[in-house]
């Protein structure tokens, strides 16, 4: 009965396995198609309207050779095995983010929802360095101009958590946000509507343009944040743990399509933030 019992076990727990795997495809699959679309329906709307500058032009062929790039790189899919367990745990996974689970007698099966790894700090543009694996970031360099630095995410659907802590800031605010990555990283950004954000708390950034409000700060070193990424209901919010402030945004896909990156903005030397695991 023992033996019985264990192969149908593992039997169910092939299957589950299989049935998870084609779902991650198939969630990647559509993705990408979903962002072509949205793409596609902004360059037949500014065709029709004859509404577009070289700027645009500039925009939907880097956002083009980004979705190349994405469909020549398929994401990777690992399949790990806990031998710990009596009969061992099968893992298929794409690293962390949301995810699905089903049980059976104590043996999982999960299936993890991401085409890139846990969030890091990326790109960079400006004078900042990278420290702990990506972890933490730190601005050197005085007022010339503000480091902006990408997360290595991609959002594209469900909704994602990001915890920061404030290891150090100076006189200056913090810009914590979201972009496209169908944007590449641009030396000056005042041109890119798909920013949306908020300097400290109190300045919110719609379509890349700072909307008027005060200069109160909230930020001070050693609090902490999260950044809510919901890209299903189009919405970010950010959340000030010490004060239990917290401010939230609707994102109009049309200025910032699918999949999302995270952007932030260090104001003056010596600003240094760090992910939390």
């Amino acid at each position: 009965q023992w033996e019985q019992d264990a192969v149908n076990t593992i039997q169910t727990i092939a299957e589950t396995a299989r049935t998870l795997l084609r779902e991650l495809l198939n969630q990647t699959k559509n993705e990408i198609e979903k962002s072509i679309k949205n793409l596609t329906d902004v360059l037949q709307s500014s065709r029709e309207c004859d509404d577009y500058t070289e700027i645009n032009i500039k925009k939907w062929t880097g956002q083009l050779r980004t979705l190349r790039e994405t469909i020549e790189s398929p994401p990777t899919i690992l399949i790990t095995e806990n031998e710990k367990l009596v009969i061992p745990l099968i893992s298929v996974h794409n690293q962390p983010s949301t995810f699905a689970t089903e049980n059976f007698e104590n043996h999982t099966v999960t299936v993890e929802y991401s085409t890139h790894p846990s969030e890091r700090f990326d790109q960079i543009v400006g004078k900042a360095i990278t420290s702990e694996e990506c972890r933490v970031i730190t601005c050197n360099t005085w007022f010339v101009s503000y480091p902006t630095i990408y997360g290595s995410g991609r959002y594209s659907s469900g909704t994602h958590r990001l915890d920061y802590q404030i290891e150090k800031i100076g006189n200056s605010s913090i810009f914590f946000g979201i972009t496209s990555s169908l944007e590449g990283a641009r030396e000056n950004d005042e041109n890119d509507t798909s920013i949306h954000g908020w300097w400290d708390l109190a300045r919110t950034v719609v379509n890349g343009e700072a909307e008027k409000g005060d200069d109160q700060k909230f930020i001070t070193t050693g609090d902490e944040v999260t950044l809510t990424i919901d890209c299903d209901d189009r919405q970010i919010q950010l959340q000030h743990h010490q004060t239990r402030r917290q401010v939230e945004l609707n994102i109009d896909i049309e200025y910032c399509p699918l999949p999302w990156k995270t952007v932030i903005k260090l104001g003056s030397k010596g600003d240094c933030i760090r992910i939390l695991e």
